[in-house]
């Protein structure tokens, strides 16, 4: 499962000094949890109207491991504001996502690689602007390029840390070939060193599914 996005924070114009042309690609933390608001598009071959997602997730994100938890609320209803709630569990190492909803688990094989931590070396860089204000301004820099060789991704990462800050794509998915177009705000991103395993262990619904041919 792929979660896609199609809203642009438009936040502030940026402003690029002399000392921003010569910047260098940053890496982000490799361990850390955050808040997600995301919004996704997805086109499938022969549609023409997309299929839209609105979720709002709790990341935990271990590149060391090469796995991540989802803990997600979809909306259901846009009248209401009903969101139905789901785990998901990617599995990098062994090309796996599970997904827990309603009590039952599914399993699913992963056709998109992990994000790496750090912004690619071959990004241009598109400047920085400033979040808030005052005592509590952050200044954000933008680095944009292409992305599996056929997706055009930009990273938005804080000018301290390089914590992210938003993350979008758009194109077509290699080797799936469904149009997508994705942006995910993050908020509230708190960095570790380590997690313990129990943080990524499958819920008992997930643990006696069938294997997945060929893996």
């Amino acid at each position: 499962m792929i979660i896609l996005v199609c809203l642009a924070f438009l936040l502030s114009l940026p402003v690029v000094s002399s000392a921003d042309v010569a910047r260098t690609p940053c890496c982000t933390p490799e361990i850390f949890t955050a808040e997600l608001y995301v919004l996704s598009a997805v086109l499938t071959s022969g549609s023409s109207q997309p299929s839209i997602s609105d979720d709002v997730i709790h990341l935990t994100y271990d590149y060391t491991r090469r796995q991540t938890r989802q803990i997600g609320r979809k909306l259901v209803d846009p009248a209401t504001g009903a969101r139905t709630n789901y785990i998901m569990f990617s599995d990098y190492k062994h090309h796996k996502v599970y997904t827990l909803k309603n009590g039952m688990c599914t399993v699913e094989p992963l056709t998109f690689p992990m994000i790496e931590p750090c912004v690619a070396a071959n990004f241009n860089y598109g400047g920085s602007y400033h979040i808030y204000s005052g005592v509590n301004s952050s200044q954000v820099h933008m680095w944009s390029g292409l992305y599996l060789g056929a997706l055009r991704m930009s990273v938005h990462v804080s000018g301290s840390e390089c914590e992210p800050v938003s993350l979008s794509y758009h194109g077509v998915v290699p080797g799936v070939g469904v149009h997508l177009l994705t942006t995910s705000r993050f908020l509230d991103v708190t960095t570790y060193t380590s997690l313990p395993p129990a943080v990524f262990s499958l819920p008992d619904e997930c643990k006696h599914l069938p294997q997945l041919q060929g893996k």
